[in-house]
């Protein structure tokens, strides 16, 4: 489905799916250096916020996490563990039918677009994370996520893109779900409109 014509049922949630392995060139990048999401270090945070531990969130904000980690489309492992360190590869929007949302991010009117985008990039992080722990109460942090939008050379917002990723992880980690970022434009696979590899602190 085209993203720019309609945005999927995979957005924020009211108050109260998947990957590829490599992302394509990058023509343009901004490093996000916000100074909310910057890290003061690298250290095991403080206990989550008193609203509950991750597995728990996701079935409060009624987020679509599944419990297999998608599979790989080619020759690379969606997930790879080493230490206390889960490399999480691309994970590219796909909406709820398992299709690629597509789209080139190009003016400002299409940052809508684009946050829904990143935010089905997070539904399938934490299902990859999910399917290969087996309980996402076992992440201890977000060390750095690294957000591809499918850009023109003179598009500039992605850090606004990139934060309906982000939004998502500290919907369901608190503090633990606010890492280092960078997000860049770039040609992906698929004319996916985003894409997202991360990097995660584990038990």
């Amino acid at each position: 489905m085209n993203i720019l014509g309609k945005i999927t049922s995979i957005v924020a949630p009211e108050p109260g799916g998947n990957g590829n392995g490599g992302h394509g060139d990058h023509h343009q990048g901004s490093s996000d250096h916000q100074p909310s999401l910057s890290l003061s270090s690298l250290s095991r945070p403080p206990p989550l916020h008193s609203s509950g531990f991750p597995e728990q969130r996701i079935v409060e904000l009624n987020l679509p996490v599944s419990s297999v980690a998608p599979a790989a489309v080619a020759n690379y492992r969606p997930v790879v563990i080493t230490g206390n360190l889960a490399y999480v590869s691309g994970q590219i929007a796909r909406d709820d039918t398992g299709g690629v949302i597509t789209g080139r991010m190009q003016t400002e009117s299409d940052v809508a677009a684009g946050v829904a985008g990143a935010r089905a990039c997070a539904i399938a992080t934490l299902s990859a994370l999910k399917g290969t722990l087996g309980d996402l109460n076992r992440v201890v942090r977000l060390v750095k996520a690294s957000v591809f939008v499918n850009s023109s050379s003179d598009f500039t917002a992605h850090p606004k893109v990139a934060d309906g990723f982000s939004d998502v992880m500290v919907e369901v980690f608190g503090e633990s779900g606010k890492g280092a970022r960078a997000a860049v434009g770039a040609i992906l696979p698929l004319q996916s409109v985003v894409e997202v590899e991360s990097i995660w602190e584990v038990s």
